[in-house]
């Protein structure tokens, strides 16, 4: 279609869904090329846009994928994925550690000012991302408020995003009982191994040292091999908190410390 004729619609689409492949194909600059000749059309231009954001994250620029998300908003805040362009604005801020930005960006999407009509599912993710960004204030008890929030509103989709988050929280609370009772609550799905680290910690509070290296065996046993040597290489669990920082820092555990939400 690109070669032949066609008509400005179809020309329009092509151009779309030839950016996407070529940016699966792992082809940034033809993929951006490609997406910026269709910004322009009335149907496509809205899906070039948010590509063009996620092509931006995917090379780790989050500033330039923050303009696109922004003019998205601006321009379709009508649109069904407003919502999903909101959170990824937001996001931009979080991953460059502008937290208050961030904050500030998901509750302007919870009041109505970037997206028109979010779903539900939308408002949960923006608490979700408010909690986290407090939790990278240090604002444990904010962030916990905003995972009970979720877990209370019975989102099944969000509920183990919730409850990592909430005893993520508690554990910096030194609360440990209920931050466990929030990690034992994820058996199963991608939170789980993650889960099983923070329980880990969690017993360390409580002073139940074996059970702690018990369930760290455990959890070595679920884990990559490369994450399981970093902590192999440690002679005993310790429970002090700059050791349990490092560890956070380099399996990238902590979703409040650095990367992408998740969304």
């Amino acid at each position: 279609v690109l070669g032949g004729k066609a008509d400005s619609s179809s020309m329009m689409l092509a151009h779309y869904y030839a950016g996407r492949s070529l940016q699966e194909l792992g082809q940034p600059e033809p993929a951006a090329k490609a997406l910026n000749a269709a910004l322009n059309d009335a149907e496509v231009g809205p899906l070039a846009r948010y590509a063009l954001g996620e092509l931006e994250l995917r090379q780790n620029r989050p500033e330039e994928a923050g303009r696109h998300f922004e003019a998205f908003c601006k321009a379709y805040p009508a649109h069904k994925m407003a919502g999903m362009a909101g959170l990824r604005l937001a996001e931009t801020f979080h991953i460059r550690g502008k937290y208050q930005e961030a904050v500030a960006h998901f509750q302007a999407l919870l009041d109505g000012k970037l997206a028109k009509d979010a779903d539900d599912s939308t408002r949960h993710k923006a608490l979700i991302g408010i909690g986290w960004a407090k939790f990278s204030l240090g604002d444990f008890a904010g962030a916990e408020k905003c995972a009970r929030a979720v877990v209370e509103s019975k989102n099944a989709s969000m509920a183990d995003s919730a409850r990592y988050l909430a005893g993520s929280a508690l554990l910096r609370l030194e609360r440990y009982d209920l931050a466990g009772q929030e990690f034992s609550a994820i058996p199963q799905g991608e939170f789980a191994a993650k889960a099983m680290l923070q329980r880990v910690w969690v017993l360390l509070g409580l002073k139940r040292e074996k059970e702690a290296v018990a369930l760290a065996e455990a959890y070595l046993k679920s884990v990559p091999a490369g994450v399981a040597g970093l902590l192999r290489r440690r002679p005993r669990l310790c429970g002090c908190q700059c050791h349990r920082r490092r560890i956070f820092a380099a399996e990238g555990i902590c979703f409040g410390q650095a990367g992408c939400l998740p969304f």
